[in-house]
């Protein structure tokens, strides 16, 4: 079933066909159980619940012919979040942002809470006298105690940045909770960079060595390659139908390859123009 374009939704249209070809989110929504909790509270779960009803639409309204108006998912989209109102040109990056976080939020409602049995546990801790899982592990916990939806379950994945000090060799690690993966075109394919950071140690910005790598893979990976706005970018990107991450991931992951599902393609002069 194809969308209807309601005033330069083209790039809405794109984002709503790749969401509505991925298996676990789509059935996981439609199941009738969930499908109700979230329809028939859609003051809660206002976003979710506009997403619900568009997919039942498109999956398993045979009275919709070749094509559905998603005009309601719109005006939720444009009253929630004014970059989306009226009929201006915008970017299907900005919309898997916001529909991810928001869907988030809203669907961890479903689930309850998980209860702190460690009270001040991060406030009792000295974070830089932690070895690199202590930190990780602490890491997690935090994350997951308000993010059991099931958008994170599907899309979240943890990264490692490992920072080393070119001066006094201490290194540093980070870690950061990701829904996507975006490079800027022109990086592809650097995963490692140097640039200044402050050290501790040395008390001042020193050169160091940044080295990014996967710590785990989520059940579905969006990348976004990004020209920024306003640029044209001159080169050819290939799609593999299959993406194998194994060379990329740091611990043993049960899902390293993945099976391409949809690609949106910017077609314009600029990023701010086009379809």
């Amino acid at each position: 079933v194809g969308l209807n374009n309601v005033g330069a939704t083209c790039y809405m249209n794109a984002t709503l066909q790749c969401f509505i070809n991925v298996p676990n989110l789509t059935n996981y929504l439609l199941q009738p159980q969930n499908f109700m909790n979230i329809t028939q509270n859609s003051n809660a779960y206002e976003l979710s619940s506009a997403y619900c009803h568009l997919l039942y639409s498109v999956c398993c309204d045979k009275s919709v012919g070749n094509s559905y108006e998603p005009r309601n998912f719109k005006d939720v989209i444009s009253r929630k979040n004014p970059l989306f109102q009226g009929v201006n040109a915008n970017d299907s990056k900005d919309l898997v942002n916001f529909m991810l976080e928001e869907m988030n939020q809203e669907l961890c409602k479903l689930y309850p809470k998980q209860n702190n049995n460690v009270n001040n546990q991060r406030n009792n801790m000295n974070i830089n006298q932690l070895d690199k899982y202590s930190i990780l592990n602490l890491f997690k916990s935090d994350f997951s105690k308000n993010n059991n939806s099931i958008i994170a379950q599907n899309f979240f994945f943890i990264t490692e940045t490992k920072m080393k000090c070119l001066s006094c060799k201490t290194l540093k690690y980070n870690y950061q909770v990701l829904y996507l993966l975006e490079f800027p075109l022109e990086m592809v394919h650097k995963f490692c960079i140097q640039n200044q950071l402050y050290c501790n140690s040395c008390s001042r910005l020193s050169n160091s060595r940044c080295v990014s790598r996967l710590y785990s893979l989520p059940k579905t990976l969006i990348i976004i390659l990004n020209r920024g706005r306003g640029k044209a970018f001159d080169c050819t990107v290939d799609f593999p139908s299959e993406l194998n991450l194994s060379k990329y991931v740091l611990c043993p992951q049960s899902i390293i390859c993945y099976k391409l599902t949809g690609v949106i393609t910017h077609l314009g002069d600029s990023g701010m123009s086009g379809h």
